[in-house]
């Protein structure tokens, strides 16, 4: 949508942010869903995530269809988590419980099935 190799066009978009909100942590597989599609006030990189949202797509699968920088996305993806357009579900992770009394958590290898869907949104890049 936008061609990155005009940045003056990039820092319009995104508004001057060059980082999403510091309470918004997006994982490169978390599904994006939208949530208001009104679109009232949005621009244009912003209403096309929306209307690709419709049905839920990873952040990555966004980043691709849009031609933008995974962190562009990212940044475009708070403002429209504020707006209360879009909502973020999580891929799911495992935490092993304390041990010990300690506070120390014990590592847990990741899930194979988050590392695979991480893998297919790769290749989909």
């Amino acid at each position: 949508m936008i061609d990155p190799d005009l940045p003056d066009r990039l820092f319009v978009a995104l508004s001057g942010r060059t980082a999403p909100a510091p309470e918004h942590v997006f994982d490169p597989v978390s599904l994006i869903v939208t949530e208001d599609s009104a679109g009232n006030g949005l621009g244009l990189e912003e209403r096309a995530i929306v209307e690709a949202c419709a049905r839920p797509l990873a952040v990555v699968e966004i980043s691709a269809h849009l031609q933008l920088p995974l962190g562009a996305v990212m940044v475009l993806l708070s403002g429209l988590l504020d707006r209360g357009c879009v909502s973020v579900r999580h891929p799911q992770t495992h935490t092993a419980p304390a041990t010990g009394g300690t506070g120390f958590i014990a590592w847990q290898p990741p899930d194979p099935h988050v590392l695979e869907r991480t893998l297919v949104a790769l290749r989909n890049l």
